[in-house]
């Protein structure tokens, strides 16, 4: 017995099939977008207080390999991270984090000299949540921070190889200078926007 018909049923029914995957495939993307914005309106940003360092030591210790480097221009070991929190306790180093579901993901150390009128910035963000808009965050908090103490410029240690520092350094005007120590980024915090807040800034980065 021939069956007529059915070729074009079946061809049909891959059709719909195809459809129905490319429409799956737009629905995820559009749910990723949506999780990164939502992400970024759950994320807190605050600076922490000395008995909070405990949590920020941990955020460091859970950085990988690289993002050690980045961070500290070597692969830190745990016992090296656990000193390096020390020193931040010592000198009362002012330590600014975003908080996503009440766990620090990422983290800026603004070192500053009391004779001084700048400070120096770090800031590491954990693998699996950069692009977000945290590094952003947390310098816009920073700035904050350094006018409240009437502080002129601050500095960035850059890397030539970290493209985001570099994309960093030109959102916030600052200017790149080099030394016999690397590449800088220094942020004039008279020429920067007035008063950058920590809720206003949404680029990824």
């Amino acid at each position: 017995m021939q069956v007529t018909g059915a070729p074009t049923r079946t061809v049909e029914s891959l059709r719909g099939a195809s459809s129905f995957a490319g429409n799956l495939s737009i629905a995820f993307r559009v749910a990723t977008a949506l999780g990164a914005v939502m992400t970024k309106l759950q994320a807190q940003v605050r600076a922490l207080q000395p008995s909070d360092l405990a949590v920020y030591c941990d955020h460091l210790l859970r950085l990988d390999r690289n993002s050690r480097h980045n961070r500290f221009g070597w692969a830190m070991d745990d016992d090296g991270i656990r000193a390096h929190c020390l020193r931040i306790a010592a000198q009362s180093v002012t330590v600014i984090a975003a908080e996503i579901d009440a766990t620090l993901r990422a983290g800026l150390e603004l070192w500053t000299d009391p004779r001084a009128t700048h400070a120096e910035i770090v800031f590491a963000v954990e693998d699996g949540w950069r692009n977000y808009g945290l590094a952003s965050r947390l310098i816009a908090h920073a700035i904050d921070e350094a006018r409240k103490r009437n502080l002129e410029w601050l500095q960035i240690e850059a890397d030539e190889t970290s493209p985001i520092v570099l994309h960093l350094i030109e959102k916030f005007g600052g200017i790149r200078s080099s030394s016999e120590d690397g590449l800088n980024g220094t942020i004039m915090l008279t020429l920067t926007m007035p008063r950058q807040s920590t809720e206003s800034v949404g680029v990824p980065c």
